[in-house]
């Protein structure tokens, strides 16, 4: 799916360790250096996910990412 097929699409909004397996809405990238790791219309792999857990845990920005509750979410496409 290109990235603006994807981006056009609806959204929920899910806990990041819920994600792998799911189409990524937006861009999720961590900053600094702020290159992407989800992009529209990319599936999360498990190493992707785990890549973004681990720069949330030691606190670093993630641009796409929504915290609340301690806990990371990201935009999926819906099921």
């Amino acid at each position: 799916m290109s990235p603006s097929d994807a981006f056009n699409k609806d959204y929920d909004v899910v806990e990041l360790s819920k994600s792998v397996g799911r189409v990524s809405w937006g861009i999720v990238a961590p900053y600094p250096p702020g290159i992407p790791v989800f992009v529209p219309g990319m599936e999360i792999t498990q190493e992707e996910k785990d890549f973004i857990k681990e720069v949330c845990e030691k606190g670093a920005l993630v641009q796409g990412s929504i915290k609340k509750n301690k806990k990371t979410y990201v935009r999926v496409l819906k099921a």
